[in-house]
C-alpha cells in the first residue's frame, strides 16, 4: 500500500488521455511475447481479465468501472481496478497493463500463461 500513497492517483478523461509512446496503434494491436511483459492494452468495464496478484500468481478477473492515472514502471499510465478471486477470497485492486500485471482474457494470453506454467 505504501507504493499508492507515494504514488496518488488521479481520475483520468480517458477521451483526453494521452498515452505518449503506447498510444501508437503499433502498440496497441501488437501482443506481448512474454506474460510479464507490457502490453498497453485499453479495458473496459466488465471486460474479463487476467491478473497478477502480489503472490506472482495469475487469476482470472473483471474489470470494474473506469481507470484512474498514476505512476507505472513504464511512466505515467491507466491503472484498471479488478475483482478477482484467490484460494476462495475476493480481491479488488487497481492494476496496471504497462506493468505487465494485467491482460486482456485472449487465445493470446492464455496461450502466454500455459507456456509459462501457469
Amino acid at each position: 500500500m505504501d507504493r499508492f500513497r507515494q504514488n496518488p492517483m488521479r481520475s483520468v478523461n480517458l477521451e483526453e488521455w494521452d498515452d505518449r509512446n503506447y498510444s501508437h496503434i503499433s502498440f496497441q494491436e501488437s501482443a506481448p511475447d512474454a506474460i510479464d511483459e507490457p502490453w498497453p492494452y485499453r479495458f473496459q468495464h466488465g471486460d474479463y481479465v487476467w491478473v497478477r496478484s502480489r503472490g506472482l500468481r495469475w487469476y482470472p478477473g473483471q474489470v470494474l468501472g473506469q481507470p484512474k492515472a498514476a505512476r507505472t514502471i513504464k511512466g505515467d499510465g491507466l491503472f484498471w481496478l479488478v475483482d478477482y478471486s484467490n484460494q476462495g477470497h475476493q480481491f479488488r485492486r487497481f492494476v496496471a497493463p504497462l506493468d505487465g500485471d494485467l491482460k486482456p482474457d485472449t487465445p493470446h494470453t492464455r496461450t502466454l500463461l500455459k507456456k509459462a506454467g501457469y
